[in-house]
């Protein structure tokens, strides 16, 4: 009778899937691809905002640029909550001091040098 030919026609005229035009197809893939990039490149402005934020604020540069790579936006939130280590390398040369014979660096309150072990003047 028919054959395969009147089969299609009878499959489609019974289905209630209704066909779309092929421009429609693709709009899906089309969407999550969009999607894909906006997070990509949200991803990646995050490690390079952590890196600047980390080298202002004295920091490793090139750890918190891996850390906001593979956090995202956790490691630039942490980064913006952390405090700067300027104070504290400040702090430190306060107190301490250089020793005059062998010129490391030692405690603002040693009386004998741990590395040449000679009497220091006060």
């Amino acid at each position: 009778m028919g054959g395969p030919a009147a089969g299609k026609a009878s499959f489609r005229a019974g289905s209630r899937n209704v066909r779309r035009p092929s421009g429609f197809a693709h709009i899906g893939g089309k969407a999550k691809l969009m999607e894909l990039i906006v997070i990509l490149i949200t991803w990646i402005a995050s490690a390079v905002l952590c890196m600047i934020i980390a080298e202002s604020k004295r920091r490793s540069d090139a750890r918190w640029f891996f850390l906001g790579l593979f956090f995202g936006v956790f490691a630039l939130i942490l980064i913006l909550a952390l405090p700067s280590l300027e104070g504290r390398k400040a702090l430190a040369y306060k107190t301490d001091k250089i020793c005059q014979f062998c010129a490391q660096q030692i405690r603002a309150k040693a009386v004998v040098c741990p590395y040449c072990t000679r009497a220091l003047d006060e």
